[in-house]
C-alpha cells in the first residue's frame, strides 16, 4: 500500500490497531508496519520501538544532525522530552516529510488527538526512525 493511500484511510479516523487502551501512536504505526508495508507488528511503548525493532526486518538510524528520515519512516521519541510534552512512553510517529530542521508527520495521540493528523516538528527529542529492509 502507498503511504499516499494509507493516509487517504486513516487520516481523521481513530487507528486502534491492538484493541487495548483505545487509540495511541503506536496503533498507528503498527497499521502502517502491517497493512502498509507487509511487517509484523512492532512490540513495546513508544520509545522502545527503535531498540526493540528486529533488525533482520526493520533498518534503525540513530538522529543525527546531519540526516533525516524518509518518507514512510516510523519516527520514534523519547520518553519525558519536557519541551514538547512527551510523557513517560515516548511517541512515534510516521515521517511524510523531512529536512534537516523540522519533520512533518503523520502522528496519533499527538496534542490529546485520538485521531491521525498530520503535525510539524521539530527533532527535539527525536532517537531515530525505523525503515523497513
Amino acid at each position: 500500500m502507498t503511504l499516499a493511500a494509507f493516509l487517504a484511510a486513516w487520516l481523521g479516523k481513530p487507528c486502534d490497531f491492538d484493541g487495548v487502551l483505545g487509540p495511541q501512536c503506536v496503533d498507528l504505526v503498527n497499521q502502517w508496519a502491517t497493512q502498509g508495508k507487509g511487517k509484523p507488528a512492532l512490540q513495546g511503548n513508544a520509545y522502545e520501538l527503535l531498540s526493540k525493532a528486529p533488525p533482520a526486518v526493520w533498518l534503525r538510524t540513530a538522529n543525527t544532525k546531519t540526516n533525516f528520515p524518509p518518507a514512510g519512516a516510523i519516527v520514534v521519541w523519547h520518553a519525558d522530552v519536557p519541551d514538547i510534552d512527551v510523557g513517560p512512553f515516548g511517541h512515534c510517529a510516521i515521517a511524510l516529510v523531512a529536512d534537516g530542521e523540522h519533520l512533518i508527520t503523520a502522528d496519533q495521540n499527538w496534542d490529546g488527538k485520538a485521531y491521525p493528523a498530520v503535525v510539524v516538528h521539530t527533532y527535539s527529542g527525536v532517537v531515530g526512525w525505523l525503515t523497513p529492509r
